[in-house]
């Protein structure tokens, strides 16, 4: 293993030991930027009126919404951080190209986080606790051209948002819970490949040796 490349591994051996460290703000970020995008998707989804017969479709929608930036911030934040280190050593090295351990199956252990499945539930409760009452229900305007038929759906909005907001806490603690543990097991798979590597390297050498060495003969 050349100087250069013996340099690398430990500067990435050094970078894997400060994200056990950074890990918790690592996921925060993500946590707080998927949560920044929910919130724009509660805003459209209540932004002037709002029906309850909506709810089983505004739940998956808006759950699929949140799984889809979660999704698109891992890829930027977290498989695009794993992705930039196994980039950086295999041009460092020919005999890298193609070795397989630098990819660690970060898109199987994102999928271990269940964050739809959860955010449907708690999307689900808010908007139960956001529903009239039973007194409310007994004076609910039943001519859609009147303004207390207006007034009503504008209010149910504003009570669904508010609800749905309330949500902040919860849901940034999935995600910050999730994809800390995610890193970490992402961490230390990365750890396990670069312990590898020289003997990788030193398999790599022989078997180009003993090529050159057939070639010869023949």
């Amino acid at each position: 293993m050349n100087t250069q490349l013996h340099s690398l591994i430990e500067r990435q051996h050094q970078r894997m030991r400060e994200l056990r460290e950074d890990a918790p703000d690592f996921a925060n970020t993500v946590a707080h930027e998927v949560w920044d995008k929910f919130v724009i998707d509660v805003e459209e989804a209540t932004a002037d009126s709002y029906m309850f017969d909506m709810a089983t479709s505004t739940r998956m929608a808006l759950s699929g919404a949140l799984a889809l930036n979660y999704d698109d911030a891992f890829e930027h934040h977290v498989h695009g951080f794993f992705e930039r280190q196994g980039h950086e050593l295999c041009e460092s090295c020919v005999s890298l190209a193609s070795f397989d351990g630098t990819q660690i199956d970060l898109a199987g252990l994102r999928k271990g986080l269940k964050l739809r499945r959860c955010a449907e539930e708690l999307i689900g409760q808010a908007i139960e606790r956001a529903k009239p009452g039973l007194i409310g229900m007994l004076f609910l305007s039943s001519d859609p051209c009147s303004d207390a038929w207006e007034r009503e759906h504008s209010d149910n909005a504003k009570r669904l948002r508010s609800k749905l907001l309330e949500l902040r806490e919860p849901i940034i603690d999935t995600i910050r819970e999730g994809l800390g543990a995610v890193i970490q097991t992402g961490r230390l798979a990365y750890i396990e490949m670069l312990e590898g590597l020289p003997g990788h390297l030193a398999s790599t050498k022989n078997s180009l040796k003993a090529a050159s060495r057939d070639g010869s003969r023949a």
